[in-house]
């Protein structure tokens, strides 16, 4: 009975110590990597915001009803000659009447703005500035570099220019260098003239009238 015992003692060492050895040696997971599995932090793609809601745009009735904001034309901007025919005057305003329009626009607290201040308000109804009015120059005429941009420095006044680019560097225009030195002076939009947009058309230029959307 004792050498039975001996014998079972025996046969049950055999076994278990290398079972105890392979636990000391690998732990008691089969599978290594499964503790890493159930460990690591679960990685998610960041979610973008969504994106800003867009004004509603009014619709003709709304725009048709806002408050009209002038808006001053000018082409030429020199004195008149004794060769100016009576259709060619009505494109001149003289260098003092000008000056004159320029201050008078100061002097009353109008605050110039642009075309896309123009657009937000009739279209969304966001504000503008106090007495606002817009100030454009069609062709680039040379005179409208030497005379008006000054002018407009002078009082702090926005501008926008519609460049005819076939008449850049012929006489009595801007140069392309000058266009250069107008679209580096922002703000004051430089447009493509006769592109789509928001224009001022009159038959008096340098009158006050409403903005027109071709």
């Amino acid at each position: 009975m004792k050498n039975f015992l001996k014998l079972s003692v025996y046969m049950a060492g055999v076994f278990i110590l290398p079972v105890v050895w392979v636990i000391s040696q690998y732990g008691c997971n089969v599978d290594s990597n499964a503790s890493e599995r159930l460990v690591k932090p679960v990685v998610t793609e960041p979610v973008a915001p969504p994106p800003p809601s867009q004004p509603e745009i009014a619709d003709a009735a709304t725009i048709l009803r806002r408050l009209q904001v002038p808006i001053l034309c000018y082409h030429q901007i020199r004195d008149y000659k004794f060769s100016d025919s009576k259709a060619t005057r009505d494109y001149i305003v003289p260098d003092a009447s000008f000056r004159d329009q320029m201050q008078s626009l100061a002097d009353s607290g109008f605050h110039t703005i642009l075309p896309n201040e123009l657009y937000d308000y009739l279209t969304t109804g966001k504000a503008l500035p106090e007495r606002p009015v817009m100030i454009t120059f069609d062709d680039s005429r040379a005179d409208q570099f030497n005379t008006a941009l000054p002018e407009l420095n002078k009082h702090n006044f926005k501008g926008v220019f519609f460049i005819m680019t076939v008449a850049l560097n012929k006489p009595g225009y801007m140069t392309k260098e000058q266009v250069k030195q107008l679209a580096d002076e922002r703000p004051r939009p430089i447009e493509p003239d006769q592109a789509l947009g928001w224009r001022a058309r009159s038959d008096q230029p340098g009158r006050q009238h409403t903005a027109l959307r071709q």
